[in-house]
């Protein structure tokens, strides 16, 4: 999905922390900000089109578009919605 573009980052404990090193079939490594010592929770792909990591924005960064950005995620990669308020793995 990233195909070691540094431009890519994620958000944790709302700040950005960028990918560093090599993309690695569907694993990734990101700079952490030392206050995360146990964070569980981590922004892949906002649904804001602002952010630096929506999918938009990493469509750009690949030269393509937005939906093979959401349909290449791997399988291994859980999917969260979000509806009137409630987490759902299944809509």
């Amino acid at each position: 999905m990233f195909i070691n573009i540094l431009l890519i980052c994620l958000f944790v404990l709302g700040k950005v922390c960028p990918v560093i090193g090599r993309v690695c079939m569907d694993c990734i490594t990101i700079k952490v900000p030392e206050d995360a010592n146990e964070c569980r929770e981590f922004c892949l792909m906002s649904p804001d089109f602002n952010d630096v990591n929506s999918g938009l924005a990493i469509a750009r960064a690949q030269k393509t578009i937005p939906y093979e950005v959401c349909t290449n995620v791997s399988i291994r990669v859980p999917r969260l919605y979000s509806v009137d308020d409630k987490v759902l793995t299944e809509v």
